[in-house]
């Protein structure tokens, strides 16, 4: 059972680094800043130049397909994915960062003590809206150099064209801190159960299906490998096929109100690693793959060494067995791919948790993963679905 006290930490690559602790959920993992800040859009930073200015197969016969209700999902250079929502009457927008490694759901306050995390981001205004309703709760959420607080309220939340009212979130008042003052998103959505949650009350998906806004009380991913493009996809309620080149095979979670799920094996090419008792968190906004470092250098030691990033010969397949089921990654899809100064870069996407030895059976598996298995989130059933994505391009909006 993951320990309330636990800290993971993810150690990304380059600009991106996952590492914090939620204290009333199991953990909270965040990307760290990959767009600037809007404000300086007329900097000379080439960081802003780059960033554009700124095991058990259950049936998949009870998938259901959901209504058109979908929140587009915009692909920042495949490290953060994040969508636009609005709170209150009249709407309010924010950019927030799907996670499905928690239930937390928070945006700034216009109330917020002084600091140009508050300063650069866009500011719940809780004056400004007829459905605003407060709380006497209050939360407090604690990152590596950063801390946040503030009250929950309670407003109607708008996402993929459908409204939920009585929404539990939190209004930061503070932040004490750096990590999220250079974030390219307002806040964070929380995808997770409800019981992960800090502000307490149903999440937004809960909402929506408590209220009759959703069919099923479940909802899917769709990551475009198409970067910086509108292309994924978070449905609400159940699946869309066109997402999907295949069936879906549903695992059962293992772990009370957490997405983790059973893995039973680990194949680079054909050669099996023998993984005993290991469960993964599937984490929609971490960019990479992370193991313990033992199987982390045991991976990395049967890859040969990334020196060209347009030769990828002899880089073998990565493959994970769920239930019986191999979901395999071809070098494509675990090498991340960037443009910098007009020349291509590239990572492999495996990296390290940072685990006591009775966490050390956990893994992440995160976007890198994501894009090439289109990814059902099935609360009722308490199941997570894979089926092959579907390369589709989407036009932007």
């Amino acid at each position: 059972m993951i320990k309330e006290s636990l800290i993971l930490a993810l150690l990304c690559s380059i600009t991106l680094c996952a590492i914090e602790v939620e204290l009333r959920s199991s953990y909270e993992t965040v990307a760290k800043p990959q767009k600037v800040l809007r404000l300086l859009r007329s900097s000379s930073i080439s960081d802003i130049k780059e960033r554009n200015m700124l095991g058990q197969l259950l049936s998949d016969e009870t998938s259901i397909l959901a209504d058109n209700n979908e929140e587009n999902i915009w692909n920042d250079l495949n490290v953060t994915y994040t969508g636009n929502i609005t709170i209150g009457t009249p709407p309010q927008r924010f950019e927030v960062l799907f996670r499905t490694g928690s239930g937390t759901f928070w945006v700034p306050s216009s109330r917020c003590e002084f600091s140009f995390t508050c300063l650069l981001h866009n500011k719940y205004k809780s004056k400004a809206s007829k459905t605003y309703k407060p709380t006497q709760s209050q939360f407090i959420i604690s990152y590596p150099h950063t801390m946040l607080s503030g009250n929950v309220s309670n407003d109607t939340v708008s996402i993929g064209g459908i409204n939920a009212s009585g929404v539990l979130f939190g209004e930061v008042t503070r932040f004490t801190g750096p990590s999220f003052l250079g974030a390219g998103y307002d806040g964070i959505l929380g995808l997770g159960w409800p019981d992960e949650a800090a502000q307490g009350g149903p999440t937004i998906i809960q909402a929506l299906f408590d209220q009759g806004k959703i069919k099923e009380n479940s909802f899917s991913v769709y990551l475009t490998d198409n970067k910086n493009e509108k292309g994924g996809r978070l449905v609400l309620g159940g699946v869309n096929m066109a997402y999907a080149s295949s069936n879906f095979s549903y695992f059962p979670i293992v772990e009370d109100n957490a997405w983790i799920i059973e893995l039973q094996d680990i194949k680079v090419g054909n050669v099996s690693f023998g993984v005993r008792a290991m469960t993964v968190l599937v984490e929609t906004s971490f960019s990479s793959i992370a193991f313990q470092r033992r199987m982390t250098n045991k991976i990395w030691s049967a890859l040969p060494n990334l020196t060209d990033c347009q030769n990828l010969t002899g880089f073998p397949t990565l493959s994970f067995i769920f239930g019986g089921i191999e979901f395999t990654l071809q070098p494509k899809d675990y090498i991340i791919f960037q443009q910098s100064d007009n020349q291509l870069q590239c990572r492999i996407a495996i990296t390290n948790t940072n685990l006591s030895p009775e966490e050390d059976g956990i893994v992440v598996i995160g976007d890198t993963f994501l894009r090439a298995f289109y990814t059902h989130f099935d609360f009722t059933n308490k199941r997570i679905g894979f089926a092959n994505a579907n390369r589709i391009k989407h036009e932007e909006e």
